[in-house]
């Protein structure tokens, strides 16, 4: 006899696709990758250890994801996300903690809206970041902070920054905190400047070289700010 087979219908469930697509630790470096969904990403430092936090656009509250005990960086970080509009914040785990990077850090955002910030928050600290910043944030309107947390915030980078700000209007802001770049500095398609340190007698912006160029001339309004 011939067996009868019978058509079973599944109900269908929703399936949501994680913004944090994944999260690579290998050989001391770490890589975080965003899908196109955007939210807040956080990067929560103790010396080289990095825990990673993430707040969906509809979440209440942000949540830790990966290892809860964080990664021991020894190489680089790098964040890469797709055209959602993201925030992404590095940042001390505890109020003036110190942070390192010892290798190189790296950003791409994608398009989109997106707001990248290095002790950016109102949580003071200091960081140094060893190798080069490389931070491109493809087409939207972009904005990078760096130590515009707190008057005591104090960002080193001893390599190159490297800002590649894509069409949009886009900035550059570090207006309160202390700030070095042993590196060259250099803002393409990046339309307004601003750096301007805390009134504070002890705040300063050192930057050995500075580069700026906006060969889209897609605004007509550039501003450059240098005061201090």
């Amino acid at each position: 006899m011939r067996n009868k087979s019978y058509l079973n219908l599944e109900g269908l469930t929703e399936r949501v696709t994680p913004a944090v697509s994944g999260i690579s630790f290998m050989g001391g470096n770490l890589t975080v990758r965003l899908d196109s969904q955007g939210g807040t990403l956080t990067l929560l430092g103790v010396g080289n250890n990095y825990k990673v936090e993430f707040q969906g656009l509809k979440a209440a509250t942000a949540a830790t994801i990966g290892n809860t005990s964080g990664y021991n960086v020894t190489g680089n970080i790098s964040i890469l996300s797709g055209n959602g509009a993201d925030t992404i914040f590095i940042e001390p785990q505890a109020a003036a903690g110190t942070f390192n990077v010892p290798g190189s850090l790296n950003i791409n955002t994608g398009n989109g809206d997106d707001n990248i910030s290095i002790l950016g928050d109102s949580v003071a600290g200091t960081a140094i970041i060893s190798g080069n910043v490389t931070i491109n944030a493809g087409n939207g309107a972009d904005d990078l902070s760096l130590a515009t947390g707190a008057a005591t915030d104090t960002l080193t980078i001893s390599g190159r920054l490297n800002y590649i700000g894509g069409n949009g209007l886009d900035t550059l802001v570090s207006n309160n905190g202390n700030l070095e770049i042993n590196g060259l500095t250099t803002l393409n398609q990046v339309n307004t400047v601003t750096l301007n340190p805390d009134a504070a007698a002890t705040n300063t912006i050192n930057l050995v070289s500075l580069q700026i160029s906006n060969p889209m001339a897609e605004s007509s309004v550039n501003t450059i700010t240098l005061t201090g």
